[in-house]
């Protein structure tokens, strides 16, 4: 056993160490030209946000470039979102407010895509903080044909807290996880919090059909249809803090698990696959590492080998997520590292067991129950 957690504290620091290499020499900027010549729509779907939505409008607002049209499509909002998105957008003639005809976030996004004028479309979230050159940015790999979806990167910002920090790490992971299977040639995830993809591409896969019942995946699922279709030529995956997008960090643990829960409840839709063991492996891999406290069992020798596991565990972590958080100028303590590398496992195999709980909530609805119905009436 002791031999065991050397060889695999070994492995696991030569193989971020190699990570980390895959992200700095792959975050540049955005190549290609800018289509100017295509029109452009933003879609942000809402539902409850009338929180968020003055913070958000004052931000579109902003937009340099005039000729975007912007869709904030309502999800059947319960409180008062919709008159409150209509009344501070009256004087705003790029953005219009539509009430989606269906049931949960795709069919939101679905009906704004439907609506869109634009060929190029963006997504994102109503919590969502953009830089100011974002859609220029975001869009400019569009100039070579080949490229039908762009995929930016996403982090946190909130209250200086440890939970802050631990979801700036884990929103760092997930970047780097995503660059590196990106560059393997097998595209794992997206956030439809940061993404671009041509109208016609869309339409062309079949949008979300064979997927509407599930309340998320808008993102992954229409990533899997686009590579299936077009190839992993056709992907493009943007790092430089210029696409960098913002997003609300959870303000509790149970909140952070739940939203996790609810992300990692899509793994066993995806067939058996790479897909399927790439979000299987993360698990097990914080199966050992939380194993590794039996080291304690085997005397002092065995103490000495578990400080020595987790201080390779805590350096391969703050060597390669730290250099991801750097390129975006985001710094974390050292007292952060040390305390999300002994919290991690144990987040994850959390998650992992709530993932299955048919009680994941979001935004009033149940995930694992609600059957939403397309508009072709199919299930």
């Amino acid at each position: 056993m002791l031999s065991f957690y050397l060889i695999w504290s070994g492995f696991y620091f030569l193989s971020l160490l190699g990570m980390r290499f895959c992200w700095r020499t792959s975050s540049r900027k955005a190549q290609g030209n800018s289509k100017d010549h295509l029109p452009i729509t933003l879609i942000i779907p809402f539902r409850n946000e009338s929180h968020q939505l003055p913070i958000l409008i004052d931000q579109l607002s902003k937009f340099k470039e005039s000729k975007v049209e912007i869709l904030l499509v309502d999800d059947q909002s319960q409180d008062e979102s919709n008159d409150l998105a209509k009344g501070l957008t009256k004087e705003l003639s790029n953005i219009r407010v539509i009430q989606s005809t269906g049931t949960g976030k795709k069919d939101a996004l679905a009906f704004g895509i439907t609506n869109a004028r634009g060929e190029l479309i963006l997504t994102s979230d109503a919590d969502c903080r953009f830089p100011e050159n974002w859609i220029e940015e975001m869009t400019r790999p569009f100039g070579d044909e080949k490229i039908q979806m762009v995929s930016g990167t996403v982090q946190v910002e909130g209250k200086v807290s440890s939970l802050t920090d631990f979801q700036r790490l884990d929103w760092a992971s997930i970047s780097l996880l995503n660059q590196v299977s990106n560059l393997s040639k097998n595209p794992l995830m997206c956030s439809g919090a940061n993404l671009a993809f041509r109208k016609s591409a869309f339409e062309n896969v079949g949008g979300y059909q064979g997927n509407l019942q599930y309340l998320s995946g808008d993102d992954e699922f229409l990533l899997k249809k686009v590579i299936r279709e077009y190839g992993t030529e056709s992907f493009n995956m943007l790092l430089g803090k210029e696409v960098l997008v913002f997003t609300k960090a959870e303000n509790s643990w149970n909140e952070l698990i739940q939203q996790r829960a609810r992300w990692a409840s899509k793994w066993g839709l995806h067939g058996i696959g790479f897909h399927a063991t790439a979000s299987l492996l993360p698990f097990f891999f914080q199966l050992i590492w939380v194993g590794s406290f039996l080291l304690l069992l085997f005397g002092s020798r065995g103490f000495l080998v578990f400080l020595g596991v987790w201080s390779l565990k805590i350096l391969a972590e703050k060597l390669a997520l730290g250099k991801v958080l750097s390129s975006f100028e985001i710094h974390v303590g050292w007292r952060s590292f040390v305390y999300t590398s002994v919290i991690h496992p144990l987040y994850v195999i959390r998650v992992g067991f709530e993932s299955f709980n048919s009680k994941i909530q979001w935004k009033g609805r149940n995930i694992k129950r609600e059957i939403i119905v397309d508009s072709y009436g199919d299930e």
